[in-house]
């Protein structure tokens, strides 16, 4: 594992904390208590794993992560315009990256047959 700079490690520990403050909150029942900006960070970070665990996944669309954070796709639209991005040129950008990892086949799957047009 490499080393992380200090402005990597100055982000990581917040990201860090506002996940447990989000968890703790939840397991506490006191979910939205806390600052807005705490809980946009944290679901920004959720978003952006679920994101990068997933990238292979046809299924993978802004209304499938909307889902998935139980939030409707018009706030993830506006969480990512916040941050300068949107949806699509996030997954654009980070697919590529998902898409050249060899997935390996699981046993007792089929294989996907294509079926030749006659």
């Amino acid at each position: 594992m490499h080393e992380l700079s200090p402005s990597d490690t100055a982000r990581l520990s917040t990201l860090t904390l506002d996940v447990l403050t989000t968890a703790l909150a939840g397991a506490l029942d006191t979910s939205g208590t806390g600052p807005p900006h705490t809980w946009q960070r944290a679901l920004m970070a959720q978003i952006q794993a679920f994101i990068r665990d997933n990238l292979g996944e046809p299924y993978l669309t802004p209304d499938a992560i909307a889902a998935a954070h139980h939030i409707s796709p018009r706030y993830l639209h506006k969480l990512f315009q916040q941050h300068g991005h949107t949806v699509a040129g996030r997954l654009r950008e980070r697919r590529p990256l998902g898409v050249h990892q060899p997935r390996p086949l699981q046993p007792g799957l089929p294989r996907r047959v294509r079926m030749r047009p006659s």
